[in-house]
């Protein structure tokens, strides 16, 4: 049975279900209470602490939906909630304050909050529609950015060492450490590899706790299924490995010596669903893995291609100069192969843009 990748969201751990409905049963309370309460407050004199109360109302649906979007696929909910209980509380405010200070008749009253509200229904579904837009693009810059850094430090510590980038898939001795592991002293993580015992194997029980800690450069903050079932933190960042790639073992060639030009070379590329460990010495084998992006995987939120991420316009990619660009889904295999080799000859164009 084959899985479509990325599939459908869920939430990754059972207890997120229990936080799920207590948040949203709690928003839809507040919004409720802060509703009728216009109505009753609209047949009796102002008090002072109505103020109060509408302001506390705001603040605690803000927390309640901060806590909310942090469950995936609730991101537009909380949003609803929190511009409806708001609004509802700024025409709290508005109807206290015509009622203190200019004393208006309940008809009068009536019609300002059936006149706000249906403004507020109006913008709420407005704003809806784009709010998931949104926060995705702002999740895939984010992406970008942390796979800039990362190719950054790949950079620097091809500077700092003058050895080609292959020479980092199998470090010094044995066990093999991952490339990953070997950078973060260039990502300004030394305290995490000073914790990292080199004797010991990547899955072993010594470096377990190495790979529970999050590296948010190895993460994007698209992806749902961040661990394994060990807590173990997964690598949406892979390097491109295999025949005449930049990291070929055995065959490294200096990045300012690529032959087909280190802009038109892929070194990094997202592969979420190869569902590699960040401490795990293992990355894309274009020589081994099946060519595409995103192919459908043999168990849930896998996919054993050569490119794979949650993002819904395509996989973001980082070039041999440094420069990050994303890749649609739809570019032909073709296209791809050319691009993930660095010595194949290709002449490769900026074509697939436009695909």
């Amino acid at each position: 049975m084959q899985y479509p990748f990325p599939g459908p969201r869920e939430l990754a751990d059972s207890e997120y279900g229990a936080y799920f409905w207590i948040l949203h049963v709690a928003l839809l309370v507040l919004a409720l209470a802060s509703l009728g309460s216009i109505f009753i407050s609209v047949r009796r004199a102002p008090q002072w602490w109505e103020p109060v109360v509408w302001v506390l109302a705001m603040v605690l649906a803000g927390v309640f939906a901060s806590w909310l979007g942090r469950i995936e696929g609730s991101d537009h909910f909380a949003v609803g909630y929190v511009l409806f209980v708001v609004g509802i509380c700024l025409i709290g405010l508005a109807v206290w304050g015509v009622r203190k200070y200019r004393q208006s008749s309940f008809g009068a009253n009536i019609v300002i909050v059936l006149t706000c509200l249906a403004t507020l229904g109006c913008i709420i579904g407005m704003l809806l529609p784009a709010t998931p837009s949104v926060r995705e693009a702002a999740r895939r810059a984010d992406c970008a950015n942390g796979m800039r850094d990362v190719g950054l430090a790949l950079h620097e510590f091809h500077d700092a060492t003058g050895l080609p980038l292959d020479s980092i898939l199998t470090s010094d001795g044995n066990p093999p450490r991952s490339w990953r592991v070997e950078i973060l002293p260039f990502l300004e993580r030394d305290s995490i590899k000073d914790k990292y015992v080199t004797g010991q194997s990547w899955d072993s029980a010594a470096n377990t706790p190495v790979a529970k800690m999050e590296v948010s450069e190895f993460t994007c903050p698209s992806n749902w299924n961040l661990k394994d079932d060990k807590n173990r933190y997964y690598s949406h960042v892979s390097a491109v490995t295999g025949p005449k790639t930049c990291f070929e073992n055995g065959k490294g060639m200096p990045l300012d010596q690529i032959p087909d030009g280190s802009s038109n070379t892929i070194m990094l590329v997202e592969a979420a669903g190869q569902q590699i460990v960040w401490t795990e010495p293992r990355d894309v084998d274009i020589g081994k893995d099946p060519i595409g992006l995103n192919l459908p995987g043999d168990r849930p939120h896998t996919s054993p291609g050569w490119g794979s991420s949650y993002h819904n316009a395509g996989i973001n990619v980082v070039y041999a100069d440094g420069s990050i660009r994303n890749i649609p889904r739809s570019i032909d295999s073709e296209t791809l192969r050319q691009l993930m080799t660095a010595s194949g000859g290709e002449a490769n164009d900026d074509d697939w843009l436009d695909r």
